[in-house]
């Protein structure tokens, strides 16, 4: 079982610019029309693929094997009627990890019935590996669908029984996937950090097979910054040393996966000479094709019919890209189906069929939305799924400590009660001796009495503990309602605007209006990235993972991340940046880092300013500085900038709003990774902040 999947930043990338939803009305009525007139269409559809086919000689060797899915559903049938037959368990989950896989191959959904069953009879046998074995395939089906919130909740229960029982190399396997997981949700720097941890962990065991899937998911990550050119020789590096590795140990799968990497990484750095691209992927199709590899199939017709298309070539691109959207559609492989819908639509676009024009370009809106909002849907679920637990916990353990104290007491006053029953029994005899006891007695009541108020002092600051937690669930919020609310209604209004003006509008106010929404966009991403990092250092889940990095790529990639933002209000970023500024830091901690000073001196700074970022080492120290033109900050502020206890946000001088939360993780995530961090400003000139950090690990 191997996971080929397709970059989804990638898959929606295509040369061809789809119609609008106004648009395709009026070609429909259009097409329909002229569809009456010449009663030609249902023989017009059936001939579809034959024109492809006979104008493509190079598709030759694709034909298909009647009986390879005849072979496949014999082969399931008998596994089926021995697993229904057999009475012995371990029979019964070793016969379903054959099913599963069998089905894993053929990218079928029938593999999530067999995977939930046989990871029932796991737990019942007990059997650890067999539960992380039937997790893999469930997290696998999941993926196939682009569910990946569920995807990633299977790799965990994973992880846990991997961790637990000491199953190193299962658990190098579980972070590949996990982070190619994280790629697929878009958080390459996530992505990056767990791939690069399990590659080293692969290599200190010396598992060929391991270390191979990890340089290739490698590359398939950054594949989907390819746009970065600093990066493009990484990508091509990565799966070459996999294809290496894949080729020694004869894994098929790997190999194909590596040529569909190269294939698509040529087309994306050859521009003028797409052959070579095009003969590595047909090279990867030959491959899948002659071992039934249908996932991998559907992923590089996508990119077969993207390098047609760039040639003009569209009867190969159709053959492609049609051939793919079957098999991916019975696969139900939504990423997939969402970007070769899109080309069909393009296809027919271009040969007059605007009716299936137009229904494969409503299919690519429903696939894409779907995988989208399940990329969303995971991140703020996850968010308030972890508070709620927190909350839970703390009420749960409020709730024990009270009945523990409730009965605490009652004991006591039975025993109380006792003792002086006892007391009043013996005054008669030995009033001596019973006044001696009664004064021990009291003593120990003393002692008791101070144990509990020590334990009604813990559940008194267990409770304040829990009022922090809801008022900090309470400003979060409030923030998402308040400074969330503005963009997205500004978004959702330009949006309007534009699909109901759309013929009235000139293409100046076009773009104008779809620069607008690029930047609203933009903005609320940024706001968006402060909050979930503000929500996670909150809760205390940021684990550093820091290593010796050079600093300037992570600048790099920020100017180009807020590029058009600055651009929009004529501010020029000037990078001093010095070669080999190397620090021993952890890299998604910074990155948050300089992403926030950049974002923020554009904020405050006026149209036609200016932003200079510097890096250096010296004297063992790392030290980057951001400085802007800007208005400046008041004394006052100043005072402020750093304070949990009173957080502020203030309006940029081109309306922007913000969190607030953005300095004070600034100022959290350098102290974490040992650094220092300064401010100077003077109101109208402008505000410079620096940073400190090691250049080597420091040993406390």
């Amino acid at each position: 079982m191997y996971i080929n999947k397709i970059p989804p930043k990638k898959l929606i990338i295509n040369k061809y610019k789809p119609l609008t939803r106004n648009k395709y009305y009026i070609l429909f009525l259009i097409a329909l029309f002229s569809i009456l007139l010449l009663n030609s269409a249902s023989a017009f559809e059936n001939t579809d693929a034959k024109v492809a086919s006979n104008h493509n000689p190079i598709l030759s060797f694709v034909s298909e094997d009647p009986n390879v899915n005849n072979d496949v559903n014999n082969i399931t049938k008998d596994l089926e009627n021995k697993y229904n037959n057999a009475t012995d368990q371990k029979e019964k989950l070793s016969l379903l990890f054959e099913i599963c896989e069998i089905y894993s191959k053929d990218a079928s959904q029938e593999i999530y019935k067999y995977a939930l069953e046989a990871y029932s009879i796991a737990q019942k046998l007990n059997d650890v590996e067999g539960q992380i074995k039937a997790l893999k395939y469930l997290e696998y089906y999941n993926y196939l669908i682009g569910n990946y919130s569920e995807s990633v909740q299977k790799l965990l229960d994973a992880s846990n029984l991997a961790t637990k029982y000491k199953l190193k190399r299962d658990q190098i396997e579980i972070n590949i996937r996990l982070g190619d997981n994280y790629r697929a949700l878009t958080n390459i720097s996530n992505s990056i950090s767990t791939l690069k941890g399990a590659l080293s962990e692969a290599i200190k065991i010396n598992d060929t097979f391991l270390i191979a899937r990890a340089y290739n998911r490698l590359a398939a990550t950054y594949f989907e910054i390819m746009k970065d050119p600093t990066v493009r020789d990484t990508t091509i590096y990565y799966a070459m040393k996999s294809q290496d590795l894949a080729r020694k140990i004869n894994d098929t799968t790997l190999i194909i996966n590596n040529l569909n990497i190269l294939g698509a990484s040529y087309g994306e750095v050859l521009n003028d000479h797409n052959r070579k691209a095009i003969n590595t992927l047909l090279e990867a199709f030959s491959l899948a094709k002659q071992f039934d590899d249908k996932e991998s199939i559907s992923v590089i017709c996508y990119h077969l019919t993207k390098m047609y298309f760039l040639e003009n070539n569209t009867d190969s691109a159709y053959y492609f890209a049609n051939y793919g959207y079957q098999i991916a559609k019975a696969a139900n492989i939504k990423s997939v189906l969402s970007v070769l819908s899109h080309s069909l639509a393009s296809y027919y676009e271009k040969i007059g069929r605007f009716d299936s024009a137009y229904k494969y370009h409503q299919e690519f809106h429903n696939y894409f939305e779907e995988v989208n909002n399940n990329k969303l849907g995971y991140k703020i679920k996850t968010i308030l799924q972890e508070n709620q637990k927190k909350q839970d916990d703390l009420k749960e353990e409020m709730q024990a400590r009270s009945r523990m104290l409730r009965t605490i007491i009652f004991v006591m006053s039975i025993i109380l009660l006792a003792f002086i029953s006892v007391v009043l029994f013996l005054r008669h005899k030995h009033s001596e001796q019973s006044r001696a006891l009664l004064q021990t007695q009291l003593k120990i009541i003393e002692l008791q009495n101070s144990e509990l108020e020590k334990k009604n002092q813990i559940i008194i600051e267990q409770n304040n503990e829990l009022k922090r937690s809801n008022s900090d669930k309470d400003k979060l919020f409030s923030i998402i309602s308040h400074d969330l609310k503005n963009p997205i209604g500004n978004l959702n209004s330009s949006l309007s605007l534009l699909i109901h003006n759309w013929e009235i509008l000139d293409d100046n106010e076009k773009r104008e209006l779809i620069s607008e929404l690029e930047k609203s966009n933009q903005n609320v991403l940024i706001l968006l990235f402060d909050l979930l990092d503000w929500a996670k250092s909150q809760q205390g889940k940021i684990t550093m993972q820091p290593s010796n990095q050079d600093i300037n790529f992570i600048i790099k990639q920020n100017i180009e991340f807020v590029q058009k933002i600055a651009q929009e209000k004529g501010i020029h970023i000037d990078a001093d940046l010095q070669n080999d500024a190397v620090g021993y830091y952890d890299t998604a901690m910074i990155n948050t880092v300089i992403r926030n000073l950049i974002t923020n001196a554009i904020k405050f700074t006026n149209r036609g300013g200016k932003i200079t970022i510097k890096s250096k080492t010296d004297n063992n120290k790392l030290i980057v500085s951001v400085a802007d033109t800007g208005v400046g900050i008041t004394e006052d502020n100043l005072r402020k900038l750093f304070s949990e206890d009173e957080i502020f946000s203030t309006v940029g001088t081109g309306g922007e709003k913000g969190t607030g939360f953005g300095l004070i993780l600034i100022k959290e995530f350098i102290d974490k990774n040992k650094g220092q961090l300064q401010v100077e400003s003077q109101l109208g000139i402008g505000t410079k902040f620096t940073f400190q950090l090691p250049t080597e690990e420091i040993n406390e």
